[in-house]
């Protein structure tokens, strides 16, 4: 099901005239399963209609389309980008007192954030209702390296934890994020040095994700300024921290191509709004 001559498809898929689509994604029912790779040369993907919406953090477009059979559930994300930023706070050596020191080098990142919760809201970090959501984070030096997306969940609550961070609604209300990572192990281990390596060495260590962490396959391809995404879930994985699919219903979702955790611009950052947090608007997902 592939066509080489489909790499030339990133003008069709990324068609942005920065006209934002309704807010719908009609998921299509597929025979064959798209390759979860990340470079556009599946033909399916052109029976899938996108919708375009614009991240509340960076201002960039992003575009989505979805495709599903009876196992799994299938998107692909695409925006654009100047750079490929392929490393994430790579330890840097200095030799006058001989450590590494970690760099202002941020990765670049794509997350889709579900809302799981009963109530209608829009997922934003200034919400006046609480939510529960299931959070995809694509990484592309401490995830994508290992073909997946780190699963977590977000829990915005009136009630503090001791691992929340306070907020404060459009009206006004204090609010709580709490951000975990689901049960299992990560795509990504910590890897510090304390000896010389090189002048420049990642500072994370590729892992194969276990358990609720390693439900999401994911790939991103870098090319021509544009990044494309492809992500792979089961539609159903049986994990309470995790967004059941059921094709009679309709799944709320919401995009930002930032970590979604509430901070500051930090102009010192080579992505100063990297870890800002927000998401565009919110997307309905229904099955045809």
């Amino acid at each position: 099901m592939k066509n080489h001559c489909l790499l030339s498809a990133l003008a069709l898929l990324l068609s942005f005239t920065h006209a934002l689509a309704a807010a719908e994604l009609k998921a299509i029912k597929t025979e064959h399963a798209p390759v979860t790779d990340g470079i556009i040369d599946d033909l399916l993907w052109q029976n899938a209609p996108s919708v375009t919406h614009k991240d509340g953090a960076s201002d960039t477009y992003i575009s989505i389309r979805a495709l599903y059979d009876d196992e799994f559930i299938y998107l692909l994300a695409q925006f654009r980008d100047n750079s490929e930023s392929r490393r994430h706070k790579p330890a840097i050596w200095n030799e006058t007192v001989e450590i590494y020191q970690v760099s202002t080098e941020r990765e670049d990142t794509l997350i889709l954030k579900w809302d799981m919760g009963e109530a209608p809201t829009d997922l934003t970090l200034h919400s006046d209702v609480e939510y529960r959501a299931d959070v995809w984070y694509w990484k592309a030096n401490r995830t994508d390296p290992a073909g997946y997306a780190d699963d977590k969940f977000h829990i915005y609550s009136r009630h503090l934890t001791p691992k929340s961070r306070m907020l404060t609604s459009q009206k006004g209300a204090l609010f709580y994020l709490t951000r975990e990572g689901d049960a299992g192990k990560a795509a990504y281990q910590t890897s510090l040095k304390g000896v010389y390596e090189g002048d420049t060495v990642n500072s994370y260590q590729v892992s194969t994700p276990s358990g609720s962490r390693g439900d999401i396959r994911a790939k991103g391809h870098w090319q021509q300024g544009i990044w494309t995404i492809e992500f792979k879930r089961k539609m159903l994985t049986n994990n309470s921290d995790d967004i059941q699919f059921s094709v009679d219903k309709t799944f709320a979702f919401a995009m930002s191509r930032f970590e979604i955790a509430g901070r500051e611009p930090n102009p010192k950052l080579s992505q100063p709004l990297h870890g800002a947090g927000e998401v565009g608007p919110v997307i309905s997902l229904k099955f045809e």
